[in-house]
C-alpha cells in the first residue's frame, strides 16, 4: 500500500466532488479525511474511502521561509 499522510494533497476520483483537489488532514487503513478550505473546512472534513482518492505525491512547501525563498510559489 502506498504512503498516505496528513498534509498530502489528493484528488477525488468518485462521487459528486470528482476532480476536486483536497488536503488530507487524517488517514487510517480505510478512510481519509479531506479539506479544501472552501467547501470543506477543518471543522467539517470530508470522510472518503482511500480507494476513491488519488494521492498527489509532490513536495509542497508549507513553511513561510520556503515560500520566501521561492518567488514563484
Amino acid at each position: 500500500m502506498l504512503r498516505v499522510e496528513a498534509g498530502m494533497q489528493a484528488k477525488s476520483l468518485a462521487g459528486h466532488d470528482r476532480g476536486r483537489i483536497y488536503r488530507i488532514i487524517r488517514a487510517d487503513e480505510e478512510y481519509v479525511w479531506l479539506v479544501d478550505g472552501v467547501h470543506r473546512t477543518e471543522e467539517n472534513p470530508k470522510k472518503k474511502k482511500r480507494r476513491h482518492v488519488q494521492v498527489i505525491y509532490q513536495d509542497v512547501p508549507t513553511d513561510s521561509r520556503a515560500r520566501r525563498e521561492d518567488k514563484h510559489v
